[in-house]
């Protein structure tokens, strides 16, 4: 039984990458309806916040508490993009362009200590939690939304804190975001050596040629600028047209279709292509395993009538009724037909083959 299409791959994700996964896939990316941004699922506020042990966002920072690492070509999608109503979502980079933290021809990224912040912070609990990780494009002012959405890279474009499939929709855009990384990496360097900032620059930029920007030119400086001389040197011939440089970055990877970014990537994305192709068709389906055995899984909290389990994702539980909780050790590996009948017989309740699938989705019952 494969299932209906929610939405459109171009609702769900960035204009580039969206016609690219229509070249891919063999059609259309269900929407993540769970996951609502505008109006945040992780933030719960009074008395709407249940105890227990569940995760929530504060709604000041909600899951933009990431600085995104941005390739050359993105750099200079939002450059080019002249809508009046992205503006602000511009100025928001160009503001992190005159900083000229890790500003170079790869791309803009972070400095030592947001990096280090980051990975801090994260390990205690801090994502989602701590404004003071909040990213440089997040618009308060404009209700909290993403300044560059139409241009967002691979990591933010694929993380949800919620899926309509569960673990299966979150192994599905992993799979997308170890696609679109691969690319995104192997085009940074395309464009660097399409573009040739020069032998010196190149030498500079790539540790195959034994030196690195970070260990000469920002060596010591934990906010990640680039000074002086070092800076133009990395630039080589485009060393005072930074902008110029992103602005054709883009425009030669606009003009790019799916077949050109295989040919450019090579074996590693064609691996991960196989991956995400199986995982959709997963997605896409709504069919039953033959053999199903309950998995190991957390309560957060019990209630009268049901439970609310957790699998793999804190982010995303789910409520289940109490007589099926206390059902599922008849999933023991033996054929899903005969578990349900034996549910029925002894208890009375009959599970219906859609709450089954949803176990399975979520990661409460495994294949056998």
């Amino acid at each position: 039984m494969e299932l209906p299409v929610l939405n459109d791959t171009s609702a769900v994700l960035p204009p580039l990458y969206a016609r690219w996964m229509d070249e891919l896939l063999p059609g259309p990316i269900p929407a993540e309806t769970e996951a609502t941004c505008d109006d945040c699922a992780m933030c719960a506020d009074g008395p709407t916040r249940p105890g227990g042990t569940e995760y929530y966002f504060d709604p000041r920072a909600k899951c933009c508490t990431f600085i995104p690492e941005l390739p050359n070509f993105t750099v200079g999608a939002v450059l080019c993009d002249e809508a009046p109503a992205f503006a602000s979502g511009r100025k928001t980079l160009e503001a992190r362009l005159a900083t000229d933290v890790a500003v170079t021809p790869l791309g803009v990224g972070r400095s030592p200590t947001e990096s280090f912040l980051y990975a801090r912070l994260t390990e205690v609990g801090g994502f989602g939690r701590n404004p003071d990780l909040l990213c440089p494009h997040y618009l308060a002012s404009e209700g909290g939304r993403c300044g560059i959405w139409r241009h967002r890279t691979s990591v933010c474009c694929t993380w949800f804190c919620k899926h309509v499939r569960g673990e299966l929709g979150r192994v599905f855009w992993r799979n997308v975001q170890l696609v679109l990384a691969e690319a995104e990496s192997n085009l940074i360097h395309w464009c660097v050596v399409e573009l040739d900032p020069g032998l010196e620059a190149l030498r500079r930029l790539y540790p195959i040629a034994g030196v690195r920007p970070s260990d000469v030119d920002v060596a010591g400086h934990l906010d990640g600028r680039l000074r002086g001389p070092s800076r133009d040197v990395l630039w080589g011939r485009w060393a005072g047209r930074e902008t110029d440089f992103y602005r054709e970055c883009a425009h030669r990877v606009q003009g790019l279709c799916w077949s050109d970014v295989r040919t450019i990537c090579g074996p590693h994305l064609a691996v991960a292509e196989r991956m995400l192709k199986e995982s959709y068709a997963q997605l896409r389906s709504g069919d039953l395993p033959q053999r199903l055995r309950a998995a190991p899984f957390q309560v957060l909290h019990a209630r009268e009538d049901s439970f609310q389990l957790v699998c793999s994702n804190m982010l995303d539980p789910i409520d289940v009724p109490r007589e099926l909780v206390q059902s599922l050790h008849y999933f023991d590996g033996r054929p899903t037909l005969h578990a349900l009948a034996a549910i029925a017989a002894d208890t009375g309740f009959d599970v219906q083959d859609s709450t089954v699938r949803t176990l399975v989705d979520f990661g409460v019952l495994r294949s056998a």
